[in-house]
Order: structure tokens, then C-alpha cells, then sequence
């Protein structure tokens, strides 16, 4: 369901190419009215017109991360530590604030994972 163009309404520009995302989905971590800071992810989503194009540098891949967590609350690829905390980085970055608690706990379980085999 991620990238899927199937019944997308919201698609964003990264590195020229477009990725597409279910506002529904989206809005998912955004639903508590009790939230006061939403940030510029939400005010993106919210006044979304025809595509978002980010002013700050993102990797592709990274952005899928993101978007995979958002729609299924974990990491269903296999990720790296490093990986995580890129996806953590830009959560920060976009002022994803309301997932960031969710996304440190998968940073933190990934590294202790690693940490079993070393």
C-alpha cells in the first residue's frame, strides 16, 4: 500500500520523483484533538493542493521508511539501525513530532536486536 497510486490522494515530490500516500492514513497519527503542536508534516498534509515538494533534502528510500511506519506502525522491511535513526532524523526534520515516541521505541528495539548478535 505504500507508493501505491491505487486511490492515492496525496502525492509527494522527492528528488523529482513522485511518491504516492493516503491522506486518511496520514492523518491517522494526527486524530488526537488534544494534540497543540502539529508541525509542518500535518500543516503539509492538511493544505495539501497538488503535490508536496519538500524543501529539505530526503532520500527516497528513507521517505518509504517513514511512510511504511506511519501506515503500519512498525518496520515491516528489515532495517537497519542506521536506517532507523536516518527515518528518525527526518521525522525530526518535518516536525513529525506526534511519531517520533514510536519511532525512538523502534530505534531503540532495532539496536538492542543488534546489539544481541554482536
Amino acid at each position: 500500500m505504500v507508493n501505491n497510486p491505487l486511490l492515492a490522494d496525496v502525492k509527494f515530490l522527492i528528488n523529482n520523483e513522485t511518491v504516492y500516500a493516503h491522506k486518511s492514513l496520514l492523518m491517522y497519527w494526527w486524530a488526537d484533538e488534544r494534540l497543540e503542536e502539529n508541525g509542518l508534516f500535518f500543516e503539509w498534509i492538511v493544505n495539501y493542493k497538488s503535490h508536496i515538494d519538500f524543501s529539505i533534502p530526503i532520500q527516497k528510500s528513507t521517505f518509504l521508511s517513514l511512510l511504511e511506519f506511519i501506515y503500519c506502525g512498525t518496520f515491516i522491511n528489515l532495517l537497519t539501525a542506521e536506517e532507523v535513526k536516518k527515518v528518525l532524523i527526518l521525522a525530526q526534520k518535518l516536525d513529525a513530532y506526534e511519531i517520533l515516541d514510536s519511532l525512538r521505541n523502534a530505534f531503540k528495539q532495532t539496536e538492542n536486536a543488534v546489539k544481541q548478535f554482536l
